[in-house]
């Protein structure tokens, strides 16, 4: 058991060594840390990383004014 015990140590130390760096210090993860803590990401990251329900800031303006405008013609 000690021998399970210490390569379990072992591991959980390289994970977190491993997360420490990506939370830290890679560059690419910076854009994932500020969008789970504001809740806001730019444009160009939610176009490259979430294309399937990025519309853009034009597609978002005419989704925004048919909302709008259904709303409206409801009272």
């Amino acid at each position: 058991m000690v021998l399970v015990h210490d390569l379990t140590m072992i591991a959980a130390v390289c994970m977190f060594i491993v997360h420490l760096y990506l939370a830290l210090a890679h560059p690419l993860m910076w854009a994932g840390l500020v969008s789970m803590r504001f809740g806001v990401v730019s444009a160009s990251y939610a176009a490259e990383h979430h294309a399937k329900w990025y519309y853009g800031p034009k597609r978002a303006q005419e989704l925004y004014e048919a909302k709008k405008k259904a709303a409206s013609t409801k009272h």
